[in-house]
């Protein structure tokens, strides 16, 4: 269950919420409260000095860009009276020979995530086990100024070619400043936060500056490849270790031999309220384990005392420390046997309950149980388990409330931080996954129409549903639409550029639309001049874009590419 979310895991922005008050604004000028750390630039190690300071500003570092284009020895021009910036890569950003540095920043930027995640979930863990919190460092001792800044209209340039941001720069105190993580991508670095010591540390990813340590960018990718591949193990095994004991309440063991598991579940999981189970497993072939729950028939009251809701329940915390602890894709089917007939019996009464999973559900069939069989999902037992089981994620505390609507219910999310709002879209998916899997342990196909707000007067929130276990946004589609537009949206043939439009449109068979538009026509001499090497880059690139879009929604995307006139470009992928 970790994998399909350790893929599409991405970098946490690891600053404290800061409140920005716009003082006034008259024209293209408006009074802010900017926030002053200190902090400074670190490109590869070396420090950048500067007499000018990065700051924060609405959950964003801004940084001049006259010290950012020194630290990457970028060529940099200030036209003060038109408040634009003109950067110079100086040939080592040629678009039509850089498959390998995007491969590189991508890899970079998503170690540099898990690196992150792995920090925090072992620090969670820790506290959980022994409770112990891990001190962490913090942007403290700051100093509020309020400064004037221009904040229309400002442009950056990056090899003629005019940069597109979702959060426009600013002109201050004679320099252009952008937010860092907008610009990263253009300039294929990883930027992160070092809170210790109060800088921005940032990775060129071998483009720019070059790796003193690597003798060539395959060589790099190969270890970043490395490093991500060990992550990957580490970070499923703490998250394991975390949801055992948050979850459960057990501790965590890597088991892969049924005896073993058998043993575990008999310590750790035996007992329901008052009753006390003999927990038999069987192996299976296909993955697939088969449970015997046992009880002798002097314990007969105990378990009329109990509910259908709690024995599901029950059997739920059983099927997931099997998942965690023993494999994550095994199927199970069981039983709870009625005492007073012999285990070898062929008599239908001989079970109380059985069960099955199906497609990640369990089916569950309480005929002969002599327990209530039916219960209704009333909003406040859903908001009271959410808010005890996922009050917490990624460090952003979540309150909720829940209103019935239908068969379905309204669901108004409260986030405790504002970053989490402004945070990457796939921070946002990997969270929505986790509470769709916590509804589904409540009441397994349950239609949420779900709201996430910070307060009433914070502009921006985001909407979803999920139905049929399928998350839809089509206010983080819209994001993922303005990443994609961000990173993928040109190519080069010699002195010819080419510029991409994407469009994202969802489907009702589950998939998604990618419709491609060129700024260019199939007849213009560069199109003609760059021949199949232009189509071959142009396939490229939009596979880029497809492979993103479905590592992030896991659906499929089905692409159609126009030039500017809407004739079709036939590409294979």
């Amino acid at each position: 269950m970790y994998r399909n979310i350790l893929r599409i895991m991405v970098l946490i922005l690891l600053f404290s919420s800061v409140i920005p008050i716009v003082a006034e604004a008259r024209g293209f000028v408006k009074e802010i409260d900017a926030e002053y750390y200190k902090l400074y630039l670190r490109v590869e190690g070396k420090k950048i000095d500067s007499d000018k300071e990065p700051f924060i500003y609405d959950n964003r570092i801004w940084v001049p860009l006259s010290v950012l284009a020194k630290g990457l020895d970028l060529g940099y021009k200030l036209d003060g009276n038109n408040k634009a910036v003109y950067l110079d890569s100086k040939g080592r950003l040629d678009p039509s020979d850089n498959s390998k540095e995007i491969e590189a920043f991508q890899k970079g930027f998503l170690v540099g995530a898990k690196e992150a995640w792995l920090d925090a979930l072992e620090g969670e863990v820790l506290y959980l086990e022994r409770g112990i919190e891990r001190k962490r460092a913090g942007l403290d001792e700051g100093e509020v100024r309020n400064i004037r800044i221009c904040f229309e209209d400002v442009k950056v340039f990056l090899d003629n070619n005019r940069l597109s941001f979702s959060t426009d720069p600013i002109f201050y105190d004679g320099d252009v400043y952008v937010d860092i993580m907008e610009i990263s991508p253009y300039l294929y670095i990883t930027p992160k936060l070092d809170l210790r010591y109060k800088r921005i540390d940032i990775d060129a990813n071998g483009v720019l500056i070059d790796k003193e340590l690597y003798k060539d960018m395959d060589q790099l990718i190969n270890i970043r490849k490395g490093r991500s591949k060990w992550l990957d193990i580490e970070l499923e095994l703490w998250g394991k270790r975390k949801e055992s004991i948050e979850r459960l309440g057990i501790p965590f063991k890597n088991i892969n031999d049924v005896n073993l598991l058998e043993k575990h579940l008999n310590q750790y999981l035996n007992k329901l309220e008052d009753l006390t189970f003999n927990i038999e497993v069987t192996r299976y072939i296909n993955n697939r384990l088969g449970l015997t729950f046992s009880f002798p028939s002097n314990r007969i009251s105990q378990w009329r005392s109990l509910t259908r809701k709690e024995v599901e329940d029950y059997i739920w915390n059983v099927y997931t420390a099997i998942l965690i602890m023993y494999k994550d894709n095994v199927s199970i089917v069981g039983w709870i046997r009625n005492p007073y007939y012999n285990k070898y019996s062929k008599y239908r009464p001989r079970d109380y309950v059985s069960f099955e999973s199906k497609d990640g559900d369990l089916v569950f069939d309480f005929t002969n149980s002599n327990l209530s069989i039916g219960y209704r999902v009333d909003p406040d037992y859903l908001a009271e388990s959410l808010n005890k089981n996922l009050n917490k994620y990624g460090g952003t505390g979540f309150e909720y409330k829940a209103q019935q609507r239908g068969d379905g219910m309204d669901l108004i999310i409260i986030v405790s931080s504002r970053s989490f709002l402004n945070s990457h879209v796939y921070n946002k998916m990997n969270y929505l996954r986790r509470l769709n899997h916590e509804i589904r342990r409540i009441k397994p196909g349950l239609t949420i129409y779900g709201t996430i707000i910070y307060d009433e007067d914070y502009e921006r929130d985001i909407k979803f549903s999920i139905e049929d276990n399928r998350i839809r946004s089509g206010d983080l589609l819209k994001e993922t639409e303005n990443y994609v537009n961000g990173l993928y949206s040109r190519f080069s043939y010699g002195r010819y550029d080419f510029g991409l439009r994407y469009y994202i449109y969802e489907k009702d068979d589950n998939r998604l639309d990618l419709v491609v538009e060129g700024d260019f026509s199939i007849e213009d001499e560069g199109w003609i001049s760059a021949g199949t090497t232009g189509l071959e880059r142009l396939k490229n690139r939009v596979q880029s874009a497809m492979d993103y879009i479905e590592n992030l929604w896991d659906m499929e995307v089905v692409v159609e590419v126009y030039d500017e006139n809407m004739v079709e470009i036939g590409i294979s992928q």
